[in-house]
């Protein structure tokens, strides 16, 4: 196994004009990455949402009353934030291999991402933590912390340095680029925001009380554009690392060899 802290880069990785750190450059290597390998990301989400999935399946079975939709809504919303860890464990590799024009097997990529869950679902939930506490005392030192932490999970995933060292990563790695990161998550949110309405509005079309299709709709967009969340942070782990430390996708690819 290759310790990342002894690779050697390539002569002509680093450039600090080519090698800046772009929110154009993460959206068109994300969405690349997310079309390119859409099937196997979706059908990865699909395995990992399985759970909520026949929850939501049963309570429609059962047309079962509000109160247990919302019990289902305040699961997810607690859950979903886990699964995505995983989600972004697996879907780093992938990202690291496709930007090298080296597309994984959706085998590997599965392996690859539960030999480091554990470690992905103890930092996403300190850094969820982390972000719910800052965001309690105001919004902005909520924002901060979320800029800061952006890339802690690729960077538990990546470089192995812990659960607490891959928050001071993230943080070192984001340094100096928060703002463009706050505008990338801003542009994320505004398109899940557009998404989510579209899917609510579908529900109340289709029913008088859509409450239930629009707690589908949310669990189907999940499903859908979770991999393309955890793409975009992938993407931009690499991007910084590139910027930071002048590593390349093969050197960051080896990791997993």
């Amino acid at each position: 196994m290759t310790d990342y802290k002894t690779i050697e880069t390539r002569a002509d990785a680093f450039n600090p004009g080519r090698n800046k750190f772009r929110v154009g450059e993460v959206l068109r290597h994300g969405f690349r990455v997310w079309t390119r390998n859409l099937m196997p990301f979706t059908v990865l989400s699909l395995v990992l949402h399985a759970p909520f999935i026949v929850w939501a399946a049963l309570l429609v079975a059962w047309e079962a009353d509000p109160v247990l939709w919302h019990r289902f809504e305040s699961w997810c919303g607690l859950s979903l934030h886990l699964v995505n860890a995983l989600l972004s464990a697996t879907v780093t590799y992938g990202v690291c291999m496709e930007l090298e024009h080296r597309p994984a097997s959706f085998a590997r990529v599965i392996v690859n991402g539960l030999r480091r869950f554990l470690p992905a679902l103890a930092v996403a939930a300190l850094a969820g933590f982390a972000m719910i506490a800052a965001g309690l005392l105001l919004v902005v030192p909520g924002l901060i912390v979320m800029c800061m932490l952006y890339v802690a999970v690729p960077a538990a995933v990546i470089e192995r340095p812990g659960v607490i060292g891959a928050l001071r990563r993230s943080r070192a790695l984001t340094a100096g680029n928060r703002p463009r990161i706050f505008g990338l998550a801003l542009l994320v949110f505004g398109f899940n925001v557009i998404v989510t309405l579209i899917g609510h509005g579908i529900a109340f079309g289709f029913a008088d009380d859509g409450e239930p299709l629009m707690s589908v709709s949310d669990l189907v967009r999940s499903v859908v554009f979770g991999p393309l969340s955890a793409a975009l942070v992938a993407t931009t782990y690499v991007l910084l690392r590139r910027q930071r430390d002048g590593v390349d996708t093969a050197a960051l690819s080896q990791i997993f060899e």
